[in-house]
């Protein structure tokens, strides 16, 4: 059994890594990077988690996963911070999960 592509493999497999890297390009800058904060009782934020969302809609919307944004008690935390590729886009985001 041979390890080495073949031809038709090799085609195969360069035609797989353009779309991959095509999907990627189109992608990326939809995908934010979440740093998750919290409240302590004397009011200080603190960091409480990390993540990653997808913005699928103009307006900025973040939509991430719940365990992404709530506590291990199931409270939601009160806020936090994305960031993206393009450096200039960082937001301030408060979370919700309805």
């Amino acid at each position: 059994m041979s390890t080495v592509p073949g031809p038709a493999e090799q085609e195969a497999l360069d035609a797989y890594s353009r779309a991959v890297v095509h999907v990627a390009e189109v992608v990326a800058p939809s995908v934010a990077n979440l740093r998750v904060e919290d409240r302590r009782r004397d009011g200080q934020r603190v960091r409480a988690g990390a993540g990653s969302a997808v913005v699928p809609t103009p307006d900025g919307f973040l939509l991430t996963s719940a365990h992404v944004v709530t506590s291990r008690r199931g409270r939601t935390r009160s806020g936090g911070v994305a960031s993206f590729i393009e450096r200039a886009r960082a937001a301030s985001c408060a979370s919700s999960t309805t």
